[in-house]
């Protein structure tokens, strides 16, 4: 009666119906059971308190079962033992002791004949390689239990393996082939009812989603998921859920829902007894209050405790996150001799282990620390390092990609091209043929009176025949059309990509311009001449111009620019630049779109002509004003003025002497528009250019 019990718990256990399997484990004992028996019920009570959130438990329980097992001769029921002790050991992050775990279970196969055991232990060893992060080893072995799994039928194993696989290929960033083992893994589970299974692979399907930036698509599968995990009070699927959510909302810029998901799945950690994960969900919410709340004093609790975590348990990657975000946490506390300490610690471990994308970001931290505690040489050798490391990381992760998805583009626009013209092809010969066939339906029925019953079965089969033909052709043009729309979906999504590729190069591009800026600035602090610094400064000031435009092409529409925002923007920025008050400009610039070399070139002009007002026109006045505008002049022109209060002033000449006004005459050329200089109470520059796109 006792291993009967034990059985229907199994039962209830793989329904994920958790109440029922505790209710027949506590009948087992009530009965005298076999010892292999009792090491049954042993491995099913841990892991029920293993997805209960009763860690301690469950470790208990497993090392009680192998050390019952080890006692019998049963070989079979051992191996169990070890597999799930050693699953247990992995899946919580103690790897030295999975792996002489698995080392004991390996000596155990080498002396028997045991498919399933050696089918998973594969498996075992694949999820080993995965926590280890050892992905290629992690691919081989996975994709041999897959081989393994179809060979003898282990149809559960091989759902398993599915899952792992595609968690590896989403690391790579191979999406489409992640979903597609996603999607298999999700039949296999529905099939065999197994909750758990189906509770995964919603939530790997939503990380994908979450990754590719669906987030629709990602919170219902989220949702999906945490449902499953629920009504299987399954507590550690109910966390994974809960802090991918948040990840999600993190991802769209809204913290308030992403904290609320955070902080739950932070409680469902720490009740699972889940350190690591409990110290990533720390660093989440830490970061939150750091980087958009600024709220120092909570980001400091939370970083500092995930730090503790981290220092003891975590991985390398995991320590240089956590000494970054210190060192930031202290620069904005501007306590820079610790924000300096952290700093370096993450740059050195970043360097050790070759995180390039770190190391980049380590020196531009370093650069504004030494920046804000003015040691510009140092500040400067930074700076010039970050724009080495972002040359670096563009080439290496954009220049190949954008060119294979290109090449990939244009080749799958030239095979779509190839197969129209083929099915025009298979057209014009299906016409041909139907128009044969017709032909010699007519031959035949000229000679009707003289084999009329012959004629006419040759007749019949004739049409027969060619109706046949009619519908596979039909079929085959059907099968075509199916082919060229679900290759013109791949064609959109390319091209999303490509722009998703284009649109960070225009960001990286801003970032570089950035730099460029920060030099000169730095520079100029190290020049005595008067004039050199001065020249140092108003180019500062027009790449700040051409940063602008940068900045507002990291958006949806990569061609076209709002005018009025940009002039609205780049003028404020000089007055405050030269001490003044916004309220000294009166804008009046029609609010739509330019193509942005245009208003790149209009903002050149702007800032040359706001900067000379701010310096020369504005010193002699007691009450300065400056009036710019951008309107239609007809249908094709538009017309841009700045106008001052000052003294007054008109160039002389065809060729101006400053370079400010020679830079002036050249945009206008630019733009291939007429200017003039007029004075009256103050200087007006006005220019009338057509208007493209």
């Amino acid at each position: 009666m006792g291993e009967a019990c034990v059985w229907v718990g199994e039962v209830y256990y793989r329904l994920s119906q958790h109440d029922s399997v505790a209710f027949y484990l506590d009948e087992s004992k009530r009965w005298p059971a076999q010892a292999t028996t009792q090491v049954r019920r042993m491995l099913v009570e841990g892991r029920l308190a293993n997805v209960t959130g009763r860690q301690q438990e469950a470790a208990h329980r497993f090392a009680q079962a192998l050390a019952r097992a080890a006692t019998l001769s049963d070989v079979g029921l051992l191996s169990l033992a070890y597999l799930e002790q050693g699953l247990f050991l992995t899946e919580r992050g103690q790897l030295d002791a999975a792996r002489s775990t698995l080392a004991l279970h390996d000596s155990l196969l080498a002396e028997t004949d045991d498919p399933y055991g050696q089918t998973a232990n594969l498996y075992l060893h694949g999820v080993y390689w995965v926590n280890s992060s050892q992905y290629d080893s992690a691919t081989t072995v996975l994709t041999q239990t897959v081989r393994q799994a179809e060979k003898f039928a282990y149809t559960r194993l091989k759902a398993d393996a599915l899952n792992r696989l595609a968690q590896l290929y989403r690391h790579r960033g191979e999406y489409d082939q992640s979903l597609t083992l996603l999607m298999q893994s999700l039949q296999i589970y529905e099939g065999l009812q197994e909750s758990s299974g189906v509770a995964n692979a919603y939530l790997n399907i939503g990380s994908v989603y979450s990754y590719t930036q669906r987030y629709a698509s990602a919170i219902n599968h989220f949702q999906q998921a945490y449902a499953a995990f629920q009504a299987m009070q399954d507590v550690k699927g109910q966390a994974r859920v809960l802090n991918n959510l948040g990840v999600a909302f993190d991802y769209q810029g809204l913290p308030d829902s992403a904290l609320a998901y955070y902080e739950r799945a932070l409680v469902f950690k720490e009740q699972a007894g889940d350190r690591i994960g409990a110290a990533n969900t720390r660093f989440n919410i830490g970061a939150i209050y750091l980087e958009q709340k600024s709220d120092y004093g909570k980001a400091a609790r939370y970083l500092e405790d995930a730090h503790q975590i981290f220092l003891q348990e975590g991985s390398p990657y995991d320590r240089v996150y956590s000494f970054q975000a210190l060192g930031r946490l202290r620069f904005f506390q501007q306590r820079f001799a610790d924000a300096l300490a952290w700093q370096h610690r993450a740059w050195r471990l970043a360097e050790e282990i070759g995180a390039k994308r770190q190391i980049w970001k380590m020196h531009d931290q370093l650069a504004a620390t030494y920046k804000a505690q003015q040691r510009f040489d140092s500040a400067y050798w930074h700076m010039e390092q970050v724009a080495n490391w972002t040359d670096t990381l563009l080439r290496e992760e954009n220049s190949e990609q954008v060119a294979e998805l290109e090449t990939r583009y244009r080749t799958q626009q030239k095979d779509d091209s190839l197969q129209l013209s083929r099915q025009k092809v298979t057209l014009l010969a299906a016409e041909a043929e139907a128009r044969e066939a017709t032909l010699s339906w007519q031959r035949w029925l000229s000679g009707l009176a003289l084999a009329v019953a012959l004629l006419l079965g040759a007749l019949l089969a004739l049409l027969v025949q060619a109706w046949r033909r009619q519908q596979q052709h039909e079929a085959e043009l059907a099968q075509t059309n199916r082919s060229l729309q679900e290759s013109n979906q791949e064609l959109a999504r390319q091209k999303s990509r490509i722009e998703n590729l284009m649109r960070e190069q225009s960001h990286r591009l801003k970032n570089h311009l950035s730099a460029v800026a920060g030099l000169l600035t730095l520079q100029s602090h190290t020049l005595v001449d008067p004039s050199a610094r001065q020249a140092l400064q108003e180019s500062h000031a027009r790449v700040e111009a051409i940063v602008l435009v940068q900045q507002m092409l990291y958006g949806k529409d990569l061609t076209h620019l709002p005018v009025d925002v940009y002039l609205t923007e780049l003028v404020h920025h000089i007055l405050r630049t030269y001490g003044l008050s916004e309220q000294v400009a009166r804008l009046v610039v029609m609010p739509t779109r330019l193509p942005a070399d245009q208003v790149l070139s209009v903002g050149l002009i702007v800032n040359e002509l706001v900067t000379n007002a701010a310096k020369h026109a504005f010193s002699e006045v007691r009450d300065p004003a400056l009036e710019v505008g951008l309107q239609p002049e007809s249908a094709a022109q538009l017309r841009l003025w700045v106008r001052d209060n000052g003294p007054g002033f008109v160039p002389e000449g065809t060729e101006p002497a400053s370079f400010g006004l020679r830079l002036v005459q050249l945009q206008t050329q630019q733009l291939e528009g007429q200017s003039r200089w007029t004075n009256g109470q103050g200087t007006c520059f006005t220019l009338e250019f057509p208007q493209y796109g």
